[in-house]
């Protein structure tokens, strides 16, 4: 019986030990932040300026995590690695102070990439590199980097895919991609099944009101075969 209550009233003082205790906080356990780009470095990414008609700039977003929160606003640096970035430096810019936000682990950075002639022809790299900062240091080093290709050169969209090929534009070919976006003025990233069908609707219309012209005046592509869709229907 003596036993029973010596283990008892051990139990009641952790009890109450515990109750007292707080739970300790990201900055009781260390005294230190870190910053970690959400790709790999070895994540290359890639994006040109034919996939956005008629604009001179992109903001290019980079998703930037933290370790901890923090209640209020705190800035990080990223900047530009010269020796391996081959995009003349009037072509981007990079935030001075990015931040982030109170209450948030992970936040976005966004790099203004900026068109030049240069661009037609060439693809061009920015490596950009997470470096310290009056709240951070640069996490894992593998996050630390990332390479960003930007250009102006015409290429198959990621959204084409072959659902796309059978289903609504058909066969991919650059004079066929160039004139659809010139005819619908818009870029079908993340895009709806009813988008699509949309404006390979509208793009079909096009051809066949050129081919119905009087003389007709219809489209072809550079092999000589007639430029065709696959949706079905008509608007």
């Amino acid at each position: 019986m003596k036993n029973i209550f010596l283990s008892t009233a051990f139990i009641l003082l952790l009890a109450c030990g515990c109750e007292q205790q707080d739970i300790p906080t990201y900055n009781d356990l260390t005294s230190d932040r870190y910053v970690y780009l959400y790709r790999a470095w070895t994540d290359s990414t890639e994006t040109s300026f034919f996939f956005y008609p008629g604009q001179t700039e992109i903001l290019y977003p980079v998703s930037v995590r933290s370790t901890g929160t923090s209640d209020q606003d705190e800035t990080y640096k990223i900047a530009a690695v010269a020796e391996l970035t081959t995009a003349p430096a009037g072509t981007y810019e990079i935030p001075a102070a990015p931040v982030m936000r109170a209450g948030r682990d992970i936040d976005t950075c966004y790099i203004k990439l900026k068109l030049a002639d240069i661009l037609n022809t060439t693809k061009v790299r920015l490596v950009i590199q997470l470096q310290p900062s009056e709240h951070f240091l640069p996490g894992r080093t593998e996050y630390r980097e990332a390479i960003i290709w930007f250009h102006n050169i015409i290429a198959k969209p990621a959204w084409w895919t072959s659902t796309v090929t059978s289903q609504y534009l058909g066969e991919y070919s650059d004079e066929k991609y160039t004139l659809f976006l010139d005819v619908v003025g818009v870029d079908l990233r993340g895009a709806t099944d009813s988008q699509l069908r949309n404006y390979a609707l509208v793009f079909k219309k096009y051809l066949t009101d050129k081919k119905n012209m009087d003389p007709p005046e219809t489209v072809y592509e550079k092999d000589g075969r007639e430029m065709t869709v696959t949706v079905l229907g008509n608007l």
